[in-house]
């Protein structure tokens, strides 16, 4: 149930929940709402049992189940068939992310909920499931960059299909960009210019070399 970067992921927690801030104070490659959501325990106790980071893993990894199972159903009505196949999705979760930490999980639960909210706004034509898509995909890409692929079936779908084509694109755009402005508001606080809050997106924040927050040295058991 220790992954090999499981000390450095919470060596990393440590140091924000102490009061570094993400990236200005941390060089670290991965953006941070994984990370960060995992570290939750630290606020509750400086040296929290392991157990603790792992159970909000598993709970995510359900929840992701959960919607998968509600895009099956925009998909098939067949109750029993969606119910095995969201089944051997938790089961291969478990068997290959959800045994010790990983980064991948809480962007493959914002993944499916981006397109869940996409495919009710095709089904419905309500733009606040695509404003809500935006987020979430953003929310997928905060939590590890490559959650941003699930963009990339999103915007062709639309492209190739919707009629109001500029106001969808601009509503999608919106929702992405909204958690990204929050997030460079806070770091820009601190100083942290455009270029670099970029640079830090695209895993390039440890070339500042920052210092004291990368957790070079840690190892499996050191937090």
């Amino acid at each position: 149930t220790i992954g090999l970067d499981s000390g450095f992921y919470l060596a990393i927690c440590r140091e924000f929940y102490s009061g570094k801030v993400y990236f200005h104070e941390i060089g670290i490659p991965y953006t941070p709402l994984s990370i960060i959501t995992f570290g939750i325990p630290f606020l509750f106790d400086d040296m929290p049992n392991y157990k603790w980071h792992l159970l909000i893993n598993v709970l995510i990894t359900i929840g992701s189940s959960f919607v998968f199972y509600g895009i099956l159903k925009r998909i098939s009505s067949n109750k029993s068939r969606n119910i095995f196949f969201a089944s051997i999705f938790i089961l291969l979760s478990f068997i290959f992310d959800g045994r010790h930490l990983m980064l991948e999980p809480l962007s493959v639960f914002f993944q499916l909920l981006a397109l869940y909210f996409y495919l009710n706004f095709r089904e419905q034509d309500t733009f606040k499931n695509l404003f809500l898509s935006g987020i979430t995909i953003c929310l997928a890409f905060l939590s590890k960059q490559y959650g941003l692929f699930i963009l990339l079936p999103i915007a062709a779908d639309l492209i190739l299909h919707k009629k109001e084509k500029l106001k969808s694109i601009l509503l999608l755009s919106v929702g992405m960009l909204i958690p990204l402005v929050l997030f460079f508001g806070y770091l820009s606080s601190y100083g942290v210019s455009f270029i670099e809050f970029l640079k830090f997106l695209l895993g390039k924040g440890t070339e500042f070399d920052n210092g004291n927050g990368t957790a070079i040295n840690a190892s499996n058991t050191s937090h």
